[in-house]
């Protein structure tokens, strides 16, 4: 692999390392967007349990809760100040 690159010319070297770093840069910038959707996302869906919780149905809530505890955001519905029945 390594003699068949040092044998390419100069611009297939440059432009198959500016591909590398591109996908570097995508990947990287795919991920960063994934996570914080995703923190935010829980943050609203805690947000709209909350007020479902003061000015909804208690069962509503329930069954919520019990399906947003499953998702795997018991630490943000925890610190968000849910109380529960």
């Amino acid at each position: 692999m390594k003699l068949n690159v040092k044998n390419l010319p100069l611009f297939n070297k440059i432009l198959m390392f500016s591909f590398m770093i591109t996908t570097v840069v995508v990947l990287s910038t795919m991920g960063t967007s994934f996570y914080l959707q995703s923190k935010q996302l829980k943050t609203q869906m805690a947000d709209k349990l909350k007020e479902l919780q003061e000015f909804g149905h208690p069962l509503l809530t329930l069954m919520i809760l019990e399906v947003l505890m499953n998702s795997g955001i018991n630490q943000t519905l925890q610190s968000s100040g849910l109380r529960s029945f």
